[in-house]
């Protein structure tokens, strides 16, 4: 019986700390894909700038 009880304690901790973990993963998910979503919204106009530099100067 205390082997169950005390599988079953380590099933209920994995459970709770997976519940968390998934509820501030979900909170640290959100705040990566808006980071990357404002990296990216800053670094496109950056990367379009120097894909169009060398289409003109091939074009010359």
């Amino acid at each position: 019986m205390r082997k169950l009880e005390s599988h079953y304690g380590v099933l209920g901790d994995a459970i709770s700390g997976a519940f968390g973990g998934a509820v501030l993963g979900s909170l640290f998910e959100v705040a990566w894909i808006t980071a990357i979503v404002g990296a990216i919204i800053l670094v496109v106009p950056d990367i379009r700038k120097m894909i169009k530099k060398p289409d003109t100067t091939k074009a010359i």
